[in-house]
């Protein structure tokens, strides 16, 4: 089992798990994925994808962990996802596409905007399975 703080945002969450564990595969079902109300609404009065929700950190504080199948935590947790010994290890969303690289941080990018473009650049090829 393992445990993260979410607060990068969750897909820096999921990389930061895959890159401590090559050897395993997560599997990330996207349409099980937990928005905070009005996501969705607000993306598409924007214009944006709501996947950069997931994305871009806002120092919201959730943990993303794992847990034995056998045992059930649904009363208090979203299950998104599983992560197991296989083949061919990686991060995976939708059982096919696979993730190859990292969100973006934002002590990589040179301003506020230049960060806001690869976190939206970043959501959309989640969102086009690209």
């Amino acid at each position: 089992s393992a445990c993260i703080d979410a607060s990068g945002g969750l897909f820096d969450s999921l990389w930061l798990l895959h890159s401590l564990n090559p050897s395993l595969r997560i599997d990330i079902d996207m349409y099980s994925l937990p928005y905070a109300d009005k996501i969705k609404e607000t993306a598409d009065a924007v214009g944006f994808q709501p996947e950069a929700a997931l994305v871009g950190g806002a120092g919201e504080y959730e943990l993303l962990f794992t847990a034995p199948e056998n045992m059930d935590f649904l009363e208090i947790a979203t299950h998104i996802g599983t992560v197991h010994k296989d083949s061919d290890p990686g991060l995976f969303i939708n059982n096919n596409q696979r993730i190859t690289q990292p969100p973006p941080c934002p002590r990589d990018a040179g301003n506020i905007e230049e960060h806001t473009r690869e976190v939206m650049l970043y959501a959309r090829r989640l969102a086009d399975g690209s």
